[in-house]
């Protein structure tokens, strides 16, 4: 649970603002104050002890999982804006490379011109690089910090690029058009569940 927990802190861009000693705490103070809350609401009201016990157990349980709600909205969230900025990234680094610069010297431009969290995830690997780290590992590194499937296909065509020896331009030009490709599937369908999310909204408005 605390390697799942940790995970979804890196996804979601917030292990430094939440560390996880820090959001555990948070978790046990949120359920702690639902429980004196609950406890005192719920004295006074005609409740069998069962009944009791069973409420605020119900609350205390939601006051200890609210952190970890709030935390998969950011983690999705993250990942939506990931998503949404691979297609435009993809662009510029493709163009870059076939207008001479290396692989290194498009992603500098871009962290530099760029903001966005998969710019500051490519911002993240350079660091790693200078490190000393080996690029296709932290390209993998990378990856999994966003896990996002198209990130994840794109690090694994670089690595493969530069394992083979293929034209990296090629490669980056395949990649830009399978992603706004797959990026644009992802748009229609969302567009097609927004009349299947609006019914309950509408009767509720209705009546």
């Amino acid at each position: 649970l605390l390697q799942k927990i940790q995970r979804n802190l890196i996804i979601a861009g917030k292990q430094h603002e939440w560390p996880l000693p820090q959001f555990l705490f948070t978790s046990l103070l949120s359920g702690a104050m639902m429980f004196v809350m609950f406890y005192f609401l719920l004295k006074g009201k005609d409740y069998n002890f069962v009944q009791h016990a069973a409420l605020l157990a119900m609350f205390t349980l939601a006051g200890l999982g609210a952190p970890s709600f709030f935390l998969n909205i950011a983690r999705k969230n993250r990942q939506k804006a990931i998503r949404q900025q691979l297609p435009e990234c993809m662009d510029l680094l493709c163009v870059s490379v076939q207008a001479g610069l290396s692989f290194d010297g498009a992603l500098m431009k871009i962290t530099e011109r760029m903001k966005g969290p998969l710019v500051d995830e490519f911002r993240r690997m350079q660091d790693d690089v200078r490190m000393g780290i080996v690029r296709r590992t932290a390209l993998r590194s990378m990856a999994a910090r966003c896990d996002v499937q198209d990130v994840s296909l794109f690090t694994t065509s670089i690595i493969q690029a530069e394992r083979l020896g293929t034209s990296m331009g090629k490669t980056l030009k395949n990649q830009s058009d399978n992603i706004r490709e797959r990026h644009r599937q992802y748009v229609k369908a969302e567009a097609m569940k927004a009349p299947v999310k609006i019914i309950f909204p509408l009767v509720a408005f209705i009546f």
